[in-house]
């Protein structure tokens, strides 16, 4: 019984030890599409001021250079990346802003926050890609629990999710599988050449989707699907306009994680700004506790197709959720006007 539990125990710790010496020599954060993101804003990070994160709603809705250009004419000139990744969700953000914030930009003013469902899922055929993984570092466990408890749902869907989220913490902590690609970036840096999944940032982050160049081949198809169906967009529309949130839709929003995001953003001094992205879809789930936050943090809603009637023009879209290239132009302009027009909190960078 000893020699077993001697046994054990120092499996464990030889297990603790080595993830933790694999960690400590991991220079990269993120493995995923990420990567090339994260790697070109780091090298501009002092002179960025404001930064979008989101899924590829903002990845493909934000161009930086058109927000900056309306920035300048509106007197408020910006220096603006686009960090938004294409499938991540509230609290893959949180990882991103962790890493942001370990950069220490010296003249951050501003981070631009998709605001969506705190609630977790899991993807069928997607449990363990790199970009799931990669997002659940240790530090941001108790938010993520946070928000399997706070969600609506029945105990069966929250213990699953639960085991989910700490499966997934434990394989990025421990580094299961990750060996290999720590040890071709060590040969890469040696050998002077650039990281894995390393691609030159074209449009500082800025992806828009083209009809006459998808990103995939489902892009494609979805984008055909809509084109051939525009009764399907006034549909949604319609109840957009004339139903309110669905009763399911309602409740299960983090707030501890919530708050806890806009304190710590305030204590750096940068000013968070929270954007509910066009779509023809009705809204969220949680969105109705969001706005009990709306005297601690600026929250901008494009959500009303009566208030926006140019941008929820069919033409404008890529599908129901993506702005096209043309609506992405319409949008980044009225983000700025939105974004220009708020006064600088207290305690902020800009503020002074």
């Amino acid at each position: 019984m000893l020699r077993t539990l001697l046994h054990t125990s120092l499996f464990v710790a030889g297990l603790a030890g080595t993830a933790a010496w694999l960690v400590s020599v991991d220079r990269l954060p993120f493995w995923s599409y990420t990567r090339p993101q994260a790697h070109a804003l780091a090298v501009a990070i002092d002179r960025v001021d404001t930064v979008f994160l989101g899924s590829s709603r903002v990845m493909r809705g934000v161009s930086p250079a058109l927000f900056d250009a309306r920035m300048a004419a509106l007197g408020r000139p910006s220096l603006s990346y686009n960090f938004g990744v294409a499938g991540t969700r509230t609290h893959d953000y949180e990882r991103q802003l962790d890493w942001l914030l370990e950069q220490r930009p010296k003249n951050l003013k501003r981070i631009v926050l998709e605001a969506s469902t705190y609630r977790q899922t899991i993807r069928p055929g997607q449990w363990m890609k790199d970009l799931s993984v990669e997002t659940h570092e240790a530090a941001g466990l108790p938010s993520r629990l946070s928000s399997v408890l706070a969600d609506n749902s029945d105990f069966a869907d929250k213990a699953q999710v639960a085991g989910f989220v700490l499966a997934h913490t434990l394989v990025n902590g421990l580094r299961i599988g990750q060996g290999p690609r720590i040890l071709d970036d060590w040969c890469r840096r040696w050998d002077g050449r650039a990281p894995s999944r390393f691609a030159l940032d074209a449009d500082r982050g800025f992806a828009p989707l083209s009809a006459e160049h998808p990103p995939s081949p489902i892009r494609g198809e979805q984008h055909r699907a809509w084109v051939a169906n525009p009764q399907i967009a006034a549909s949604m529309l319609w109840h957009k306009r004339h139903r309110d949130l669905p009763e399911e839709f309602r409740g299960g929003f983090d707030h501890w994680s919530c708050q806890r995001q806009i304190a710590r953003l305030k204590a750096a001094g940068i000013q968070l700004i929270y954007v509910l992205m066009p779509s023809h879809s009705i809204h969220f789930h949680g969105r109705d506790g969001l706005d009990e936050h709306a005297d601690e943090v600026s929250i901008l809603s494009f959500e009303d197709p009566d208030a926006y009637p140019d941008l929820y023009r069919f033409e404008q879209w890529f599908d129901s959720t993506h702005l096209g290239e043309a609506g992405a132009e319409h949008f980044s302009a009225l983000l700025a006007n939105a974004v220009a027009a708020l006064p600088s909190p207290a305690g902020s960078r800009e503020a002074h």
